[in-house]
């Protein structure tokens, strides 16, 4: 750490996702996905065509309910302003 740095408080992920699962049609596109973004952090999601990146996004967001599994964005659901449960 630098001089005069002074360290940050540990604090609990702005996005939580645990053992998210979301299929179409019977497929599977998103498999029991886990993970966590800090605050201040940059982060890109990279896979090909069809690996689920759209649908994670559209999970983050309130378009789309996972089939199982928990998510939180700052604290809270993001279905929570259209009504639903996530």
């Amino acid at each position: 750490m630098p001089l005069g740095a002074v360290p940050l408080p540990e604090q609990s992920p702005v996005v939580e996702l645990r053992g998210v699962r979301k299929s179409f049609h019977g497929r599977a596109v998103v498999h029991g996905l886990d993970l966590d973004l800090p605050a201040g952090s940059v982060t890109g999601l990279l896979g090909p065509n069809g690996a689920g990146k759209t649908t994670v996004i559209r999970i983050l967001v309130g378009i789309l309910l996972p089939d199982s599994g928990s998510v939180s964005v700052f604290g809270r659901s993001p279905s929570r302003g259209r009504g639903g449960r996530v």
